[in-house]
């Protein structure tokens, strides 16, 4: 199903997908925070049982998913994917389109930005590097594993460039990942674990 800002799916799209689900029991992960009210109303209307997994990007969706028990069920499932979801820490990485206040600071028009999965600001700088960095540095720290999923904007040598500098600014994370997200309207969805 597509997705992004601007494009999130309605509920009746929604209830579409599940019903087009060949399973007894469906997991639906919204993996945006504005796709969680329909994804309820969806469950509300369903012909089987629907449990939403109020996951908030799709790195806490991966995560959720390696969670999952096929023999337990939505039911069964979801406090388990959830918290799965959660253990990870996520930000976001996009450009402003306009000169804006957000979380209370002063964004130009084209600075990157490094949002949260609630989309408040960790950092915002004229260098998406440094802008990627600052939003890490803002994160709880303690990680070992910094996966970087690169989108719209970026390309794999970008991605590949902004892996060295994470590793050369955190030498005790032991690895540093490079995936393609094909991601719309974010350069970088970074997990850290």
């Amino acid at each position: 199903m597509r997705g992004g800002q601007a494009e999130n799916p309605s509920a009746g799209e929604i209830l579409a997908a599940i019903v087009a689900s060949p399973g007894e029991e469906v997991v639906v992960l919204p993996n945006n925070p504005n796709v969680k009210l329909a994804a309820g109303q969806a469950a509300e209307m369903a012909d089987r049982p629907v449990r939403v997994v109020p996951t908030r990007n799709a790195a806490e969706g991966i995560a959720a998913l390696l969670e999952v028990d096929p023999g337990a069920g939505a039911s069964g499932n979801a406090e388990a994917m959830l918290e799965a979801g959660r253990a990870i820490q996520t930000l976001l990485v996009t450009e402003a389109v306009r000169d804006a206040v957000v979380s209370g600071r002063k964004v130009r028009h084209g600075q990157t930005m490094a949002l949260d999965p609630d989309d408040g600001l960790l950092a915002a700088d004229d260098d998406h590097g440094r802008a990627v960095l600052a939003g890490i540095a803002a994160l709880e720290p303690g990680f070992s594993l910094v996966t970087l999923w690169y989108g719209d904007g970026a390309d794999l040598d970008d991605a590949e460039r902004l892996a060295r500098l994470v590793q050369e600014a955190w030498p005790a994370v032991e690895e540093v990942e490079v995936r393609h997200g094909g991601q719309p309207h974010y350069r970088y969805l970074v997990s850290v674990e």
